[in-house]
């Protein structure tokens, strides 16, 4: 591939795109499918290996880089404060990439930034997984980001194909416990988060990863239907257990 940086680069600015999003069903949280689309869009007709996008009002520069297949195990990771659980992707959580990653490889890079020689992947976890399982090369736009521009787009990643109840709950307890000192009601508000929601899903993260395994795709568990489940759990554990196995 040749490298080599455009002379003037092309710049998207991510904020403006976001602000351009649809409220999502609930009125609770604004949708980052149509900002997710848009940028999508945009680097499908983007020529070259460089650009610039303006990310949490700052400027960063990105480079494509052509990971080999078999080496995306080894030189990419998902960046740690993902809340999508990587023990839960396959080929049925990744119905909807496996088809189009065999037969025409990856559409869209995915975007991280490189650490110590690993690039952290913070949108394009899903996408990453699709290119082990399907043996094809992994793409991603490499730039010098902070935890906060970071934790921007894999926000925006995740929203565009929603984590389930139970993948939720594990970092609203996280958010609870780290940075609200255990008050879920200032976390909810906060965080803009209905506070059933939150109780709902953060009793689905206390069943094992076990049960959460035996749906075909985890996001089939509604976080109502994951509340219910984890009072079955509570009551009866050993027995659960037992039919799990």
């Amino acid at each position: 591939m040749k490298r080599g940086g455009m002379s003037k680069a092309p710049q998207v600015d991510m904020k403006k795109i976001s602000e351009q999003a649809t409220p999502s069903p609930s009125g609770s949280k604004t949708s980052a499918v149509p900002s997710v689309n848009r940028l999508n869009d945009y680097l499908s007709r983007t020529h070259g290996d460089s650009m610039t996008v303006d990310v949490m009002g700052q400027p960063v520069k990105f480079t494509l880089q052509v990971i080999p297949y078999d080496q995306v195990k080894r030189k990419t990771m998902v960046w740690g404060q993902n809340e999508r659980l990587q023990e839960l992707l396959n080929e049925s959580t990744l119905d909807d990439l496996m088809p189009t990653f065999t037969s025409n490889g990856q559409q869209f890079p995915a975007i991280g930034r490189d650490v110590n020689g690993i690039i952290e992947v913070a949108d394009g976890s899903r996408r990453r997984m699709a290119a082990i399982l399907t043996e094809r090369d992994y793409r991603v736009w490499v730039g010098d980001m902070d935890d906060t521009q970071m934790a921007s787009l894999t926000e925006v990643g995740n929203d565009y194909r929603p984590t389930s109840a139970y993948e939720r709950g594990k970092r609203y307890k996280r958010l609870v416990e780290q940075v609200y000192g255990g008050n879920v009601k200032a976390m909810s508000t906060t965080e803009n988060i209905a506070r059933r929601v939150v109780i709902r899903c953060m009793a689905t993260a206390e069943l094992p990863l076990e049960v959460i395994k035996l749906f075909s795709n985890p996001a089939d568990l509604s976080a109502r239907s994951g509340e219910e489940l984890a009072k079955v759990y509570k009551e009866s554990k050993d027995a659960m257990m037992h039919r799990v196995s």
